[in-house]
């Protein structure tokens, strides 16, 4: 192998750090870290480990992207439902941190949010609530530094799909049992708009306004002798149509991405407490693509790009609901990464 001395001024420019936006195939030496590094296209997809973070989790609300994320909430223990955190830690793109914590401690919570400094979280189970009341209304705002409570959701819920930005967000179905309501909230208050087509809980949704998104498998409650599904929606800004069903039918799964580009990740379906399959919707089918390294159930998801980027944070990786501080890291086909270049 070449060493640096060997090509620099022939191949290889020199930079301080990194270019601020290098080309494919582009490659170059940082100064600062004494390496040779290059932008590769991506040509099968893959996941890899990721930073752990903190505090074992399944089933909390999730915001941001690969390099700026905010988790919040969730069930930190075996047995899931019981248990409630209001935990928050914030990803700066190399680092997990503790951080403020939500007001009310809860599971099965979700959310919205462009990135560690603005997120929204919604809804969930909370310890004290009546036994089948026990979704909660809550919403709560991050401003980067603390969470305010903010207008309530017009009814009890849990374990809902999630769609849309900071300002603009659609809740989708949930459970409380099965629910098929919509909410959009448009910064400061939510509106009821028209109803899933299959009432379900724990479903993946993926989406980046209120006017356009999709709705992917999910638990049907109650629903002998199909607890699971595999049913697909998509979401015009005014109704719901059933489009192509996932390939795996399932619930619990992680999700991101848009309403023409998404990912299904993990989850739950019969016989098998975690599953590890990952599927891609190009727009209008699914088709599987690379597995997780780990199966899990409730992981929180982050993204950046439409489905070229993600991250599968947390989860529950056993039949007992043993939590994990393992990310796995997904790199989509297509997708320009940086790599590092073994110069020795």
């Amino acid at each position: 192998m070449s060493t640096y001395e060997e090509i620099k001024g022939i191949k290889v420019r020199e930079y301080t750090t990194n270019p601020d936006d290098p080309l494919e195939g582009q490659l170059w030496y940082n100064e600062t870290d004494s390496v040779a590094k290059y932008k590769a296209l991506v040509t099968t997809a893959a996941f890899s480990t990721g930073t752990a973070y903190n505090s074992a989790r399944a089933s909390g609300a999730s915001s941001g992207t690969r390099t700026s994320a905010l988790i919040s909430g969730g069930a930190p223990g075996a047995g899931g439902g019981g248990n409630h955190t209001a935990a928050t830690e914030s990803w700066n793109g190399s680092s997990w941190t503790e951080v403020a914590d939500l007001n009310q401690r809860r599971n099965s919570i979700k959310g919205v949010g462009p990135n560690n400094t603005a997120a929204l979280s919604w809804g969930g189970g909370a310890p004290g609530l009546p036994i089948g009341d026990n979704a909660g209304v809550l919403v709560e705002s991050w401003n980067g530094s603390s969470w305010t409570e903010v207008a309530d959701l017009s009814q009890n819920k849990q374990q809902t799909g999630y769609v849309g930005t900071y300002t603009d967000a659609l809740c989708v179905g949930g459970n409380n049992p099965g629910i098929a309501q919509n909410e959009k909230w448009n910064g400061s208050s939510w509106t009821e708009l028209a109803d899933l087509n299959q009432a379900r809980g724990k479903l993946g949704t993926a989406g980046t306004a209120s006017t356009s998104g999709l709705a992917y498998g999910g638990f049907i409650s109650p629903s002998p002798p199909e607890y699971w599904t595999e049913v697909t929606e998509l979401w015009n800004g005014s109704s719901w149509t059933e489009v192509n069903d996932l390939n795996q039918k399932r619930s619990g799964l992680g999700s991101a991405g848009s309403a023409t580009a998404a990912l299904a990740i993990g989850g739950r379906y019969d016989g098998n407490p975690v599953n590890a399959i990952t599927e891609n919707w190009n727009g209008s089918s699914w088709t599987e693509i690379a597995d997780l390294g780990t199966g899990r159930y409730g992981p929180f998801c982050a993204q950046a790009g439409p489905s070229t980027f993600a991250s599968a944070i947390g989860g529950a990786v056993g039949p007992l609901d043993s939590m994990t501080t393992a990310v796995e890291d997904f790199n989509g086909v297509g997708a320009v990464l940086t790599k590092t270049i073994n110069t020795d």
